[in-house]
């Protein structure tokens, strides 16, 4: 007899609370309120997401692993004697702490980024379920120290496969040999907490100006260049109307922004607010999110912003393109700055528009991203995946 309850170890592979790690900890908060499961964090090292589980009294355990990608590989003898040694250092780990996770069910990697959970389950003959997150090269850059077919051994070892968009399924898992491979979106909130819409476009903004955002981790990858290109546009027909740039990440890539602005006299109207544990308040400010990366995997501040009754343009590709059905519940745009300029514009010149798209996607969150769902979904996954090995 299977036990209702599982018993569910996550490993992370960084320590920060972007998007993946924000997706974990609602997965995790939504099989803990439905007394699915029991859960624990593992991650490489004390960081914001311990800070919530001790918040939150989610027991973790730190083991100091190597993620084993590159972002620049270096080349020749010495490369790979450090690949080889960070490959080497993670069984060591393995093999010190196995026992550790003894007492559970299931082991969870919550990225493609990191390999050590599936070394784990291989060493304790464990149900492994990897979720995969992101594309890798197209939007982080990285590439698996012993190259992608390493990976692909592996990741067919698994027990299942999550995919958190039909992109993500079609590029990284459609091919895999796992038989139990699926797609699930993300939940961002519980439907209770949903809040509720505004009565008009107008009325919702706290002040008189008009703001746009881009969120999320800054890189090149992520376009916010794009954004500030269509902004400067905007700002040459609007006086109040400004630029937030919530996040932080390559500082090469922020310097080059900060040189755009200052040469093109947007200092007074584009914010560069650095990382911010808490975006919900921010939400209330905000007229337009812009989502410009052009290989989203999914799309989480699309959903938050969805969620937070403030509309989105989209660069129409990958995941965000499933998300968004545009002129229904967001805008979509493919031509460059010029063609997301016109789209704000039509936003700024619209307010039945934007009432439309409101109304919308409140209806797709509640349909499609509440984390009731989402963690059901994957519970369901867990289910048969212990059945089969029973």
């Amino acid at each position: 007899m299977i036990s209702t309850k599982k018993r569910i170890a996550f490993f992370t592979h960084y320590t920060e609370l972007y998007g993946a790690n924000k997706s974990l900890i609602n997965l995790a908060e939504g099989l803990l309120k439905a007394q699915l499961a029991e859960v624990m964090l593992v991650t490489p090292a004390e960081g914001k997401i311990t800070g919530f589980a001790k918040k939150n009294s989610i027991p973790y355990l730190i083991l100091p692993f190597y993620n084993e990608i590159q972002y620049n590989p270096r080349k020749g003898i010495t490369g790979t004697l450090k690949n080889i040694f960070k490959l080497l250092y993670n069984w060591m780990l393995v093999l010190r702490h196995s026992r550790k996770l003894d007492r559970f069910d299931i082991i969870h990697s919550n990225s493609s980024a990191t390999l050590i959970g599936a070394y784990f389950a291989r060493w304790k003959q464990k149900p492994h379920i990897w979720h995969i997150r992101e594309y890798g090269w197209e939007d982080y850059k990285f590439t698996y120290n012993f190259g992608y077919s390493y990976f692909q051994r592996w990741l067919n070892r698994s027990s299942a496969i999550i995919g958190i968009s039909e992109a993500i399924y079609q590029q990284r898992i459609a091919s895999s040999l796992v038989k139990t491979k699926v797609v699930i979106y993300n939940g961002v909130i519980f439907a209770d907490d949903i809040p509720p819409p505004s009565i008009d476009p107008e009325t919702q903004r706290i002040s008189d100006k008009v703001i746009f955002a881009i969120i999320g981790l800054i890189r090149e990858e992520k376009n916010q260049m794009e954004a500030l290109q269509a902004f400067q546009q905007i700002n040459e027909m609007h006086n109040k109307a400004e630029l937030w740039i919530i996040g932080d990440g390559d500082p090469e890539y922020i310097h080059v922004l900060k040189t755009f602005v200052s040469r093109n006299g947007l200092s007074n109207c584009v914010k560069f607010t650095g990382f911010l544990d808490d975006i919900t308040p921010v939400y209330k400010s905000l007229y337009c999110l812009l989502m410009c990366s052009t290989n989203e995997a999914m799309g989480r501040v699309t959903i938050e912003a969805m969620v937070n009754d403030v509309p989105v343009i989209g660069y129409n590709n990958a995941g965000t393109a499933e998300i968004i059905r545009d002129n229904y519940n967001g805008l979509l745009y493919s031509d460059g700055p010029a063609e997301l300029s016109q789209k704000m514009k039509l936003l700024l010149n619209n307010s039945g528009l934007v009432k439309k798209i409101k109304h919308n996607a409140r209806l797709e969150i509640l349909e499609k991203f509440t984390i009731e769902k989402y963690s059901e979904s994957v519970y369901n996954i867990y289910k048969n995946v212990l059945f089969s090995t029973h």
